[in-house]
C-alpha cells in the first residue's frame, strides 16, 4: 500500500485539499507492477493512500510535495526515476487548466513495508 503525504505551504492549502484525492489514479499506474498480484506489487487507486498536510511547509521547498513511502520491489526500484517522471507529468497535466504560479515537487521512497488494518465493531 504507498503511502503518500502532500505537503503544502502556506497560501496553498486549498490547492492540496483540491489535489489529494485525485492523485491516487496518477500514483498508481506509475507505481503498480502489473504482472504482480495485488499486494505484491500491483496497486490500483483503491490501495494508494494520501494524507494532505496543510498545517506545514518545507522549509526551502515547493509550494507541494508530494512524499510517497513504497515498498522496494526490485521491478519498481530499477526505473523509479521513469516512475516519478510519470507521476510529475500526471500532476502536471491534472493542474495546468486550473492553477497557475504554484511549484510541485515528487519524492518515491522505496523501503522494505509491512502494512495491517483491521477494523471494530
Amino acid at each position: 500500500m504507498p503511502y503518500g503525504v502532500l505537503i503544502c505551504k502556506p497560501g496553498v492549502q486549498e490547492i492540496g485539499l483540491w489535489l489529494a484525492p485525485q492523485l491516487p489514479p496518477i500514483v498508481a499506474p506509475a507505481l503498480s507492477l502489473d504482472e504482480e498480484e495485488l499486494h505484491n506489487g500491483k496497486v490500483t487507486p483503491k490501495e494508494i493512500m494520501i494524507v494532505p498536510m496543510t498545517n506545514g511547509a518545507t522549509v526551502n521547498g515547493n509550494d507541494l510535495e508530494l512524499v510517497i513511502f513504497a515498498h522496494n520491489f526490485p521491478k519498481r526500484v530499477e526505473n523509479l526515476e521513469e516512475r516519478k517522471k510519470q507521476i510529475l507529468v500526471g500532476i502536471e497535466s491534472l493542474m495546468s487548466g486550473e492553477v497557475r504560479k504554484v511549484t510541485v515537487a515528487v519524492c518515491i521512497i522505496t523501503a522494505p513495508m509491512a502494512y495491517g488494518e483491521f477494523r471494530l465493531r
